[in-house]
């Protein structure tokens, strides 16, 4: 948090978008016990990447240093009978980030994606934002 050399990113990831509640609500938990995974729509694989010029983006799981952003992607929570929703804190190994700059969605939401889930991303914090 102190933007020095070798710090690990803060960044965020909207959990279970569009899943239906019994799906979200256990997801935390195992996203902290099994960690995170690639999902299906890898939507900037083949793009240039930012970071690392001369190589692609890849794929990876999508994360974002936009909270906001990552609200948009997040599903609904049940917890004692009122609905949250769920988006997971993560910090990111330096250099670890990958990022499409070429593409103008990604560029506004800054859209980023880590490769190598198991060591270079960490869910340390799970975010709940009540909703009506």
């Amino acid at each position: 948090m102190d933007n020095i050399p070798g710090e690990w990113v803060v960044a965020y990831h909207g959990l279970g978008c569009n899943q239906p509640s019994d799906f979200v609500t256990p997801l935390p938990g195992r996203v902290f016990n099994m960690g995170l995974k690639a999902g299906g729509r890898q939507l900037h694989e083949n793009c240039p990447d930012y970071f690392h010029p001369g190589r692609k983006v890849g794929k990876g799981v999508y994360i974002t240093p936009l909270i906001k952003v990552a609200e948009q992607y997040a599903g609904i929570s049940i917890i004692g009978g009122k609905k949250y929703k769920t988006v997971i804190m993560v910090r990111v190994k330096p250099n670890a980030r990958r990022h499409c700059h070429e593409c103008e969605e990604s560029k506004k939401y800054k859209y980023w994606v880590v490769n190598g889930i198991s060591d270079e991303i960490r869910p340390y914090r799970i975010l709940y934002k009540k909703v009506k």
